[in-house]
């Protein structure tokens, strides 16, 4: 009966550290959401993941919007470098 007892204990010890160790790493995770978050609010005036979300889809677009402008004249600059020649 001791033997079973003790085997309880230790299994129970166990359990305890692994709840301490499991809500630290989620104290330590909850506060890098936190900085990401400011960080996410300072850098590009979002207050959410969905505002984040919204923002990088504007951005590509605008992105490629540029690419797109860019190449145009790139070809253009082309066109008359060798039609000048």
């Amino acid at each position: 009966m001791t033997n079973d007892n003790s085997k309880i204990g230790q299994r129970l010890l166990q359990l305890k550290k692994q709840i301490e160790d499991e809500k630290a790493k989620q104290s330590e995770l909850k506060g890098e959401l936190k900085s990401i978050m400011k960080q996410l609010q300072d850098e590009f005036n979002v207050q959410s993941l969905d505002e984040a979300s919204e923002s990088l889809e504007s951005m590509q677009e605008d992105l490629e919007k540029y690419r797109e402008t860019i190449q145009e004249k790139l070809e253009k600059a082309k066109e008359l470098f060798e039609g000048g020649e």
